[in-house]
């Protein structure tokens, strides 16, 4: 299956899921930021995903973090994202932009909600085409 045939089906399911319609969504667009999903969405979109595609999103996985929040190694008393949480969301996420902000940000100290902003529908198409199952 292409990256296109990949974003075609998940443009569709975010569609269904937020109230978009397909053609709204680009690859570019932020899954939190541009889009709006929020955490009730992320269940729903898991599910129709695993359905459509065959690829599990458990935890520790794409944006399933709630481990993150788990290790202090990860998440600083301030609830922003240490040099260690960034390089572990860079491991479940490698196709993030390597040319963004994310890069330059030696000491950590990101937002979770930042850097879900950087997550965009492009990286979802990679993780689910590294990670499919069936056609």
């Amino acid at each position: 299956m292409t990256k296109e045939d990949i974003f075609d089906r998940l443009s569709n399911i975010i569609a269904e899921v937020t109230g978009f319609e397909p053609e709204e969504i680009s690859e570019e667009d932020s899954l939190s930021e541009d889009i709006g999903i929020e955490s009730f969405d992320i269940v729903d979109i898991n599910f129709r995903v695993e359905e459509v595609f065959g690829v599990q999103i458990g935890p520790g996985t794409f944006w399933n973090f709630k481990d993150m929040f788990e290790n202090p190694e990860w998440i600083d008393e301030n609830n922003l994202l240490t040099l260690k949480g960034i390089q572990e969301m860079k491991k479940r996420i490698p196709n993030l932009d390597k040319s963004n902000h994310i890069e330059l940000t030696r000491s950590g100290n990101i937002s979770f909600t930042e850097m879900l902003g950087i997550v965009k529908v492009k990286h979802f198409v990679v993780y689910i085409q590294l990670n499919m199952t069936k056609e």
